[in-house]
């Protein structure tokens, strides 16, 4: 899991528009995808204020898309939360994996706590991806097809301002 995207009140995006159908392969069991992006300047709402629902037009293929974006405090809170349910869902599979391990040492498998971590960890695995993803992903700005774990026609992707400094300004 790497850190949250850095958020600013105003910042730059990029409207990504996906050129190609099908990836092209970029490594072993690793495709890429070839996006044409427009540069967007957001401003967030002030903290407290509702989101901001914004029509905007890709740059290629001139479809609106509706973008909603959240204030700076809005999305630490959703960078937190999405953060939240990945660790615990990496408690629920570190649990799962020692309940198989001690169930497949001292009593059946076949036992019904056995079968629970089992179905713990073939669960909580997948669900550990693709909310680690979803919270990697998480930026305060959402749209159709935006949730992280697929491969979207349209992307919306800040470009990070750099973190604040802790002298302050100059």
């Amino acid at each position: 899991m790497g850190m949250p995207v850095n958020v600013a009140r105003v910042q730059e995006t990029q409207v990504g528009h996906r050129m190609n159908t099908v990836g092209r392969p970029s490594g072993p069991n690793a495709v890429s995808w070839d996006y044409e992006t427009t540069l967007w300047t957001i401003e967030r709402p002030a903290d407290g204020d509702e989101p901001l629902r914004r029509k905007v037009r890709c740059g290629t293929c001139e479809q609106s898309l509706a973008i909603v974006v959240y204030s700076v405090a809005d999305t630490r809170r959703r960078q937190a939360r999405f953060r939240g349910w990945t660790w615990f869902c990496a408690f629920l599979l570190l649990a799962g994996l020692a309940g198989i391990i001690y169930f497949g040492v001292t009593a059946s498998m076949s036992s019904a706590p056995g079968l629970t971590s089992l179905a713990s960890v073939f669960v909580t695995f997948p669900a550990l991806w693709v909310v680690g993803l979803r919270t990697e992903a998480e930026a305060g700005i959402t749209h159709r097809g935006s949730s992280g774990v697929s491969v979207a026609k349209h992307v919306v992707t800040p470009i990070e301002p750099p973190p604040a400094s802790p002298f302050g300004t100059a």
